[in-house]
């Protein structure tokens, strides 16, 4: 880890709160589809073209989307949200081949800081799962 003494303690107000959630877009993209093979039942999704009601209005989706959203526990690192989101998945490198070519896939990580100086880490291993999926990583960072 850089810049933390390894044998400093944190608490959960040195780490900030997190938002983890696998998003998945695509003119063509079936909710369906996606969900037999990943195996995860879907946080949202849609078809384009589908008119959904949300937050009391209607809205038109000009592209299909799945999000697979996980809640992520207050104290948590980044790295543990995000390998707890993969762990729920399929490996198969075939597969997300096939996403990734098709649709526009990333790992999008709210990061809300209630201080200018909270850090989190996201181990090797971690980024290695990410990179074998062909997934790029977007970062959402806010102070409360």
């Amino acid at each position: 880890m850089i810049g933390l003494d390894e044998d400093a303690e944190l608490d959960d107000r040195d780490v900030p709160r997190l938002r983890v959630a696998l998003r998945i877009r695509g003119d063509s993209l079936d909710p369906d589809f996606l969900t037999q093979q990943l195996g995860v039942a879907p946080s949202f999704s849609t078809r384009k073209g589908e008119v959904i009601a949300r937050r009391g209005r209607e809205q038109l989706h000009t592209t299909g989307v799945w999000t697979y959203r996980i809640e992520v526990p207050p104290g948590t690192e980044l790295g543990d949200a995000i390998a707890h989101l993969l762990a729920a998945l399929p490996e198969d490198a075939t597969l997300w081949e096939e996403i990734t070519s098709s649709f526009s896939a990333d790992l999008f990580c709210a990061v809300s800081m209630e201080n200018d100086n909270q850090k989190t880490v996201i181990d090797p291993e971690v980024l290695n799962a990410l990179a074998r999926r062909g997934l790029a990583v977007s970062l959402d960072l806010y102070r409360r």
